[in-house]
């Protein structure tokens, strides 16, 4: 039994790092509100800190209530069966004769 913790661990913070985008992108409204002329709070960079933390925060939780623990990995094995014949090829060589040429040699001998 294997856990894919690298897809579990992409998935939380990839989930952290929307929630932190998402509060970031209401504190950028607070502040255009706020030069709008809208009543809204002072918000500072402190204020923006908290803010996105908060959202990353939640959107962890959120992840980890959906995904306590990582899924199993799936593992699939293919076996191939191969079968191999072999056939046996027997070479016959025939032997050739002898050569029938002779060689004759005279010895002269000279008394």
């Amino acid at each position: 039994m294997k856990l894919n913790w690298e897809a579990w661990v992409y998935g939380l913070f990839n989930g952290t790092i929307g929630g932190a985008a998402t509060a970031g992108s209401a504190w950028l409204g607070m502040s255009g509100a706020k030069a709008a002329g809208v009543d809204v709070p002072l918000l500072n960079w402190k204020a923006l800190g908290v803010i996105m933390l908060s959202g990353a925060l939640t959107n962890a939780f959120f992840y980890l209530k959906q995904s306590p623990l990582p899924a199993l990995e799936t593992i699939t094995v293919r076996t191939t069966e191969t079968t191999l014949e072999t056939t046996a090829v027997k070479t016959v060589s025939t032997p050739t004769p002898p050569s029938t040429a002779t060689t004759e040699t005279a010895i002269t001998t000279k008394l």
